[in-house]
């Protein structure tokens, strides 16, 4: 596959920046709890709609936190200096994308990915002639896939379903053809300069009169497909683990909610966004109508394993750590644990234990470590 130089050198540049960052730094003193007891955090997220957890916004109207005894500070950040943010210490968390993070930690920054926010929430689409053959991506292979430059984590899902799942050789058998937005990836798709590309649901009104199609979700090329994720400032996180902890325990309390009380779910994501209640029963909310977007806690080790490799054989990281050295999933799982003994029985959580044991099981001895411990 070609790969634009610039990109990677980028990443790589971003990347290193943050470990010279991470060296350069005053050490600061961590306290488990504050003066009063409670546990402090203090989280950041960005501004965006599509990036907010409605699990963190439940657990604070509900008060899930102060129940656990955590008190969080959110904060906005930006987006293009959240990853020094956090590994400087100004965050001790954030939730959204994660892929600069995690090149970021894989050269040694102070990054540990600990749980999950949000999978799905794109579709593919193809051109209506050709969409018979396409719903089968085995028939991808000789094709020219579009891809949002410079890089997405659609990128590493693709190359990594095609070759590990299919058999097909990305740097011989697919051709990649990169534009900076969805909008002009669907006229050339229109134009025939794509056979494949990928679309926000945002922009898939006007793709019928266009002669364009959704063939699936992404989740259907890659299912619980990993999107934006949980990480921690790892020196706050080792030094206060149970702080971690009981920030999870009050997000899966808040899972339930979101999808028990649809009415509450919606009004809190409806102040929250700034948006219409169209807005966000369409592209937030209702799965069917959002490209299978699915907010949930579980880490999904797995799933960002697959995307990892993918960025090591890309270039884009150069994958001088394990992904396990800076990747956590006991915390969430004694989180969960402890939640499961408290709600015996609820089917949420125990749906919450079935997805933790299925999507994080190529973890350094999974098996031996969690197949009794729930």
């Amino acid at each position: 596959m070609k790969q634009i130089v610039n990109v990677k050198r980028g990443l790589f540049a971003a990347a290193l920046l943050l470990t010279m960052v991470n060296i350069g730094c005053t050490k600061k003193e961590i306290s488990a709890v504050g003066a009063d007891g409670r546990y402090k955090l203090t989280v950041g997220r960005l501004g965006a709609s599509s990036l907010i957890s409605p699990m963190v916004l439940i657990a604070t109207e509900k008060q899930y936190f102060d129940k656990y005894n955590v008190d969080i500070d959110l904060k906005l950040m930006d987006s293009a200096t959240s990853s020094e943010a956090l590994s400087m210490g100004k965050m001790d968390c954030i939730y959204q994308e994660f892929n600069q993070q995690m090149a970021s930690a894989d050269q040694g920054a102070k990054i540990t990915i600990f749980a999950g926010n949000r999978s799905g929430g794109v579709y593919v689409i193809a051109r209506k002639e050709d969409a018979e053959e396409l719903y089968d991506i085995a028939n991808w292979k000789g094709k020219t896939i579009g891809l949002i430059g410079p890089t997405t984590n659609i990128d590493y899902i693709t190359d990594y379903v095609l070759r590990n799942d299919y058999g097909i050789d990305t740097d011989k058998d697919v051709k990649y053809f990169k534009l900076n937005d969805m909008v002009s990836l669907q006229q050339a798709l229109k134009r025939g300069q794509v056979d494949i590309t990928f679309a926000d649901p945002l922009y898939t009104e006007t793709l019928d009169e266009q002669g364009l199609t959704i063939l699936y979700p992404l989740s259907h090329v890659q299912k619980d497909y990993v999107c934006c994720r949980q990480m921690a400032w790892t020196t706050a996180f080792e030094a206060k683990p149970d702080a971690y902890k009981n920030y999870l325990k009050a997000q899966i309390l808040a899972y339930r909610d979101y999808y028990t009380d649809r009415d509450a779910a919606i009004k809190l994501l409806l102040a929250a966004s700034g948006q219409d209640e169209d807005y966000v029963v369409n592209y937030i909310y209702d799965r069917s109508k959002n490209a299978d977007k699915y907010f949930n806690p579980d880490p999904n080790y797995n799933g960002v394993l697959a995307q990892f490799k993918s960025m090591i054989r890309l270039g884009y990281t150069p994958g001088a750590r394990e992904l396990y050295e800076f990747f956590n999933i006991s915390v969430y799982a004694s989180a969960l644990k402890e939640i499961l003994q408290e709600y015996p029985g609820d089917p949420y959580f125990t749906d919450l234990k079935e997805l933790f044991l299925k999507n994080n099981n190529q973890y350094p001895d999974f098996e031996k470590t969690y197949k009794t411990y729930f």
